[in-house]
């Protein structure tokens, strides 16, 4: 319930203005509210220690509110809703509080030491925004807060320092040792007097210390805030211990060099443990490449050859590949003993007894194990085979025993061409992006799609402004983040690199990540454009390779990436995935020219053209090309190939479907280069227009005109006829520009009423004024308006030419604006004549 104040509003003390008193100020004047306030809790309710008036200024602090501080923000549109809030601000009626929106304030533990307020005297609505801003300054409140006693800062900071676990100390400028922590002592070896006497270089070995002065002397130069490497330490016993190494510059109120402060953290057994791991690690690819060995084998004979025969050892089936790895026709082989037909003289016994093992259900050591056998062809020949056996049940046979068998002595062979392709295999399954997201400077997500969310296993609001990709990240790809993003930041330009994710589903998957960045017109960083592209399925098809001929035939089939052999130009083999991508079955594709998968000629002219060195050297090609599927649809795939035999007669190629992910970056790039009114060019893509323009006039030597024009009359238009009326008039003004200027020239809106025409390839300067005229000459036609009315505008130009004027893009712009404005003034100068005149 809104309450009648019972006297007028009590003043400050004169000349007060606290640094609190400064932020309850701003929020009157950003939220456009007579009052805010801080409290601090006290018992079960708060104490207000500011209360700001935007009319009076300061108010008296020395109020209580029995409310106790909420944890998260909120905002009340009418206290007449919210009994207990209005009853709280009861105790202060003269303030008439009928509204009001808070959020708390977080002290470094983030425990609740406050609350910020915004106060209404009538009721209203606060936005998302306003509590936004609200919610971001809380943090500064809360800053000011702490530096309010300085006594206390300092006892937590001797507190802090003392019983950190880590070593703490103050350097001076010159490297020596004037204030540090036990742990430092304990980290070093050394007593303390021994500290204070010594310099940091007598604790360091050279070559560490050569860096560390490097880098102390990029902070004396401003070039940074603070560093940090890990370095080495030597105690007095001679001994080295390993530390991650923190320094910061002090600096006083004239921004001079104070001193250092180090923070120093043993990592001796990280480092024992990082040896150890990479130990492992070497042993674990020791171990890889020898299964990837033999997996080669497998790869070598795709068909097994298939036996199954009766209780007795009769064949009752032969397949062809039976047929081929031993010599006897189907019809020779069924009905006879196997052993009479594959097994070798000597082992026939032991294959006997073996069968009467498998009748036995309690000798479990034949049936459903892989076992290598020597075997023996119709000539003669005998050849070690790989043989597995299963029981299956027959109605009219009762039980019957089927094999699998296929030759392995070509397996040293098979392994050694498995080798030499190895790291071709592992590069080639990669997958095509499909998840975008941005990050801002600090690495945290502001912006995601719906398909990158879903890799990380987590819905939008949950990322958006709160977590970072490193929380999702294995340890490796933590160190790896935070060596790559600062430079990315600087550079622009990431990836594509793979990293392995803890998505918050629970689901461990493998990722590829590439970036560019995106900078305002200062050359200041804004955010990445980030792709993210789920490679968990090809990275699980490489481990796949691995294992046995039937994994490989479910690897190659699978659904998700489609896969196509190619020997001289022609297709010899595709997988369904590639069927389903194209459009043509299997049937329809062998042995026709892969030129008919490429949507333009040229496109499979210079794919060929490039790939064929990187392939046939060995390495792998990737690029995105257009395909034409069977209906004449065109798709974008992402593909990549290598060659699949050491001979260079065959390749193998891998397409993914990157159709939706264009599209939506083709929107992404529309949206960001562009005015969402008119769809002229924006200042970004302008200024990047203008650059290329200006460095041709180095090449051919013409001029390059920047007009800048502001319309006369357009406010008029808002004011009588509504900002429709207006975005109508922006439009028809924006379309008539672009239709007096010719192919090579840009015209763009900056916002508001301004616009830019880029005039290039002028062979003097004096071209530019027959298409201004032209250009005045249009936008002072009138414009028909919503409703039946009509509304006219002119249009004032301002011109800066290049290379006469210089060859900065931004001080042309510049120049050409300022120049507008003269002719702006000129304008209304005729103007104000003519209605003397008349």
């Amino acid at each position: 319930m809104a309450l009648p104040p019972t006297s007028p509003p009590p003043r400050a003390p004169a000349g007060r203005a606290t640094t609190l008193d400064g932020f309850a100020g701003f929020v009157c004047r950003q939220l456009q509210v007579p009052l805010s306030a801080v409290s601090l809790p006290q018992g079960k309710g708060q104490h207000l220690v500011c209360v700001v008036s935007a009319e009076h200024g300061p108010q008296t602090d020395d109020l209580s509110l029995d409310f106790p501080a909420r944890p998260h923000p909120f905002a009340v549109a009418d206290l007449r809703t919210e009994p207990a809030v209005a009853t709280a601000w009861q105790h202060a009626p003269w303030l008439d509080v009928r509204a009001c929106a808070a959020v708390p304030l977080r002290g470094d533990d983030g425990a609740v030491i406050g609350t910020l307020w915004a106060l209404a005297q009538q009721p209203r609505a606060f936005t998302i925004e306003e509590l936004g801003l609200l919610d971001n300054l809380a943090p500064l409140v809360a800053s000011a807060l702490h530096e309010s006693d300085p006594t206390e800062q300092a006892r937590l900071h001797r507190i802090i320092m003392d019983n950190a676990p880590v070593g703490i100390a103050v350097v001076s400028l010159e490297g020596r040792l004037r204030r540090f922590n036990p742990a430092l002592c304990t980290l070093l070896g050394r007593p303390p007097e021994q500290l204070l006497q010594a310099h940091l270089q007598d604790l360091t070995p050279a070559q560490d210390a050569a860096t560390e002065l490097q880098l102390a002397q990029r902070l004396l130069d401003g070039e940074q805030d603070t560093f940090t490497i890990e370095k080495r330490y030597i105690r007095p016993d001679g001994s080295l211990v390993w530390g991650e190494l923190n320094v910061a510059l002090v600096r006083d109120k004239a921004h001079r060099p104070r001193h250092f402060v180090m923070v120093v953290e043993d990592i001796t057994e990280r480092h024992r443990a990082q040896a150890h791991l990479q130990e492992l690690h070497a042993q674990l690819e020791e171990r890889v490449a020898e299964r990837t060995a033999e997996l080669r084998a497998v790869l070598a004979n795709a068909y097994d050859a298939y036996i199954c025969m009766d209780a007795s050892g009769a064949v009752v089936e032969w397949n062809r590949q039976a047929e081929r790895t031993f010599g006897w026709q189907r019809e020779e082989a069924i009905g006879r003993q196997l052993d009479e037909l594959v097994v070798p003289p000597a082992h026939r016994g032991r294959h006997r007894r073996g069968m009467a093992d498998m009748q036995d259900a309690s000798i479990a050591r034949v049936v459903d194990r892989r076992r290598e056998l020597p075997a023996v062809r119709r000539d003669g020949t005998i050849f070690p085979c790989e043989v597995t056996v299963t029981t299956l049940q027959s109605a009219t046979r009762g039980t019957l025993y089927a094999a699998f068998l296929h030759d392995i002595s070509e397996r040293q062979e098979a392994q050694k061409r498995l080798a030499e392709s190895k790291r071709h295999l592992e590069d080639l399954y990669e997958n095509a992006p499909c998840g975008y997201y941005s990050l801002d400077a600090s690495g945290t997500f502001v912006d995601i799609n719906r398909m990158a969310a879903e890799i990380y296993g987590e819905t939008k609001e949950a990322l958006l402004g709160r977590r970072s990709p490193r929380e999702f990240f294995t340890e490796q790809g933590k160190a790896r983040f935070a060596e790559v993003y600062p430079r990315f930041i600087r550079e622009g330009q990431f990836g594509p690199e793979e990293f392995d994710l803890l998505a918050a589903d629970g689901q461990t998957r493998r990722v590829s990540v590439m970036a560019t960045a995106l900078y305002d017109d200062q050359g200041q960083f804004l955010r990445s454009r980030t792709v993210i592209i789920d490679v968990t399925e090809l990275h699980r098809t490489r481990q796949a390779l691995q294992a046995a001929n039937r994994q490989q035939h479910l690897m190659l089939d699978n659904e998700m990436v489609g896969i196509v052999k190619i020997a001289s130009l022609r297709v010899t083999w595709a997988n369904r995935a590639f069927e389903k991508l194209s459009g043509y079955e299997l049937a329809e594709l062998i042995g026709r020219n892969s030129a008919m998968l490429y949507a333009d000629p040229t496109a499979f002219q210079r794919v060929s053209t490039e790939a064929y060195p990187i392939v046939h050297n060995g390495g792998i090609y990737r690029t995105q090309e257009q395909m034409l599927t069977r209906d004449g649809r065109r798709l974008w795939v992402d593909m990549s190939g290598t060659l699949l035999t050491a001979d260079e007669s065959e390749s193998v190629w891998m397409m993914q479907d990157i159709t939706a992910m264009k599209a939506y970056q083709e929107k992404v790039e529309e949206m960001a280069f562009h005015d969402a009114l008119t769809g002229l060019p924006n200042r970004a893509l302008l200024l990047d227009r203008l650059k290329q323009a200006i460095a041709g006039t180095a090449r051919n030597g013409k001029h390059v005109a920047v007009c800048f024009g502001d319309l006369d009359g357009f406010k008029a238009v808002n004011d009588r006829h509504g900002h429709d009326a207006g975005d109508r008039l922006l439009c028809e003004v924006a379309n008539r520009l672009q239709g007096v200027i010719r192919a090579n020239d840009t015209a763009a809106r900056l916002g508001g009423d301004e616009f830019v025409l880029v005039l290039t390839q002028l062979a003097s300067p004096e071209e530019v004024h027959l298409i201004l005229a032209r250009a005045r000459q249009v936008v002072a036609q009138p414009v028909a308006l919503p409703g039946g009315q009509q509304a006219a505008v002119t249009i004032s130009f301002g011109v800066a030419f290049a290379p006469d004027m210089g060859t900065d893009a931004h001080r042309l712009l510049d120049t050409a604006d300022r120049a507008m404005y003269v002719a702006k003034g000129a304008f209304k100068s005729r103007q104000a004549q003519q209605q003397a005149g008349s």
